[in-house]
């Protein structure tokens, strides 16, 4: 059990905060995410940048993590078809720049496994991925959703 006030401490002593620290100033205790209290950034790496704003004795503090696919849960239950469209995009592109990183390493024979399926089978994959990213893109900005 994380002790609050012990990691409100770190925080304003500009301390690391390890990842129980982190969940526990940025998820409710039912394990949802503080969505009023976050800035969602832009997904690289597999994992989507996040920016959290907590209230510390009046004090504002912005605490930057990376999130990944299961954290994209929240936004795939929601009532709000505009979350549930977010939460779509951000786990096709979570699995788009995955498989583009093994792509490329595949191609350098850079590749720590050998795969099952040829080159040009996930090329296709990718292509195809990257085409519907496309389309989900230009769908938030017609709709006016905000990725």
């Amino acid at each position: 059990m994380v002790d609050y006030d012990e990691t409100i401490v770190k925080l304003k002593n500009g301390e690391d905060l390890d990842e129980s620290e982190l969940a526990a100033l940025c998820y409710d205790e039912f394990g949802d995410l503080f969505g009023d209290r976050c800035i969602y950034g832009d997904v690289t790496d597999g994992m989507r940048e996040m920016s959290t704003i907590i209230d510390v004795d009046g004090q504002l503090y912005k605490i930057d993590w990376l999130a990944g696919e299961k954290d994209t849960i929240d936004l795939m239950t929601s009532a709000d078809y505009k979350e549930r469209f977010k939460a779509e995009y951000y786990q096709t592109k979570i699995r788009y720049n995955s498989l583009h990183k093994m792509i490329v390493k595949y191609e350098a024979d850079k590749l720590d496994f050998t795969p099952s399926c040829p080159l040009e089978l996930l090329q296709e994959q990718a292509s195809c991925m990257g085409n519907y990213l496309h389309k989900l893109e230009i769908r938030a900005e017609i709709e006016n959703i905000e990725l």
